[in-house]
């Protein structure tokens, strides 16, 4: 995978990231586009409750960059 650092680009695999403690993350344009393919971006978030939303504000989001390397695994594979 080549990933942009500032205007240098560097070959780097998602292995290499979390043996150094990286969470990989699928930004932008790419993850949406994935999203479309697959069809989930008619998916509509579920309705947090108060009390979830106050424990999602308080503790952070806990499952997007999961969800983004689960999906970007499913996309991956799909295609082999």
């Amino acid at each position: 995978m080549v990933t942009l650092l500032g205007n240098r680009k560097i070959n780097i695999n998602r292995e290499q990231l979390n043996n150094i403690g990286v969470d990989f993350v699928v930004v932008g344009d790419k993850f949406e586009k994935i999203q479309k393919e697959l069809g989930f971006d008619k998916t509509r978030p579920i309705v947090l409750s108060t009390d979830d939303q106050k424990d999602l504000d308080a503790k952070g989001d806990l499952f997007s960059s999961w969800y983004q390397e689960e999906l970007l695994d499913f996309y991956e594979s799909k295609d082999k």
